[in-house]
């Protein structure tokens, strides 16, 4: 099946030339595959002074091998506005917000990152960025679904300058035909409570 063409210049010197034997540039070692990502962002709690009073979450997928491959990439997810709480010198920010991302991906999974990143929304600055490979979670896709819970990711600056807090968050890959019996809308968790410790 032919699936793509390939134009190239090839100059051949006088002296003898070798060639290496034919090798296949397509297909790659690749099968594709349905998934579902779901995540929830827990709290986000900021080490550095910060004049913001509130906070929004822009989750995403950078997944560079599918972009290559023309796949249908997902489109970021916003939480709501929430409420910067204090937390000694520290800010916290409690989200519980759940995000649900139906993919096309290439199996075995490569070079695909969970990127959040967090907002001041009157203006829309930056107040740090965080990335999570997600590659571990999605080869766990069987028939039962792959799950990772996780804190302390830490949260970059600007320009990835330097930490300046951390976040948790929980991400769970489901088969395609699980996510259909059991859909899941994106919003905030329903009993979620603030959980800043004290």
């Amino acid at each position: 099946r032919c699936v793509g063409s390939l134009q190239l210049w090839l100059r051949v010197s006088g002296v003898q030339a070798t060639f290496d034997p034919e090798k296949d540039l397509w297909p790659l070692p690749y099968r594709q595959g349905r998934v579902e990502l779901r995540v929830i962002l827990h709290e986000v709690l900021f080490s550095m002074a910060s004049t913001a009073t509130e906070a929004v979450a822009a989750v995403e997928l950078s997944m560079p091998v599918e972009r290559l491959h023309r796949c249908r990439l997902p489109s970021p997810q916003y939480s709501d506005v929430r409420p910067l709480g204090p937390r000694g010198v520290r800010a916290g920010v409690s989200f519980e917000w759940r995000c649900s991302f139906p993919l096309t991906v290439l199996l075995p999974s490569s070079q695909k990152n969970l990127v959040i990143s967090i907002f001041e929304p009157k203006n829309w600055q930056l107040l740090g960025t965080a990335e999570f490979l997600v590659d571990g979670v999605l080869s766990q896709v069987a028939e039962t679904s792959g799950r990772q819970d996780l804190d302390n990711i830490p949260v970059f600056t600007r320009n990835n300058a330097g930490v300046c807090g951390s976040l948790s968050l929980t991400v769970r890959a489901v088969p395609w035909n699980l996510a259909q019996d059991f859909p899941l809308q994106a919003g905030r968790e329903p009993s979620a409570v603030p959980c800043f410790e004290n």
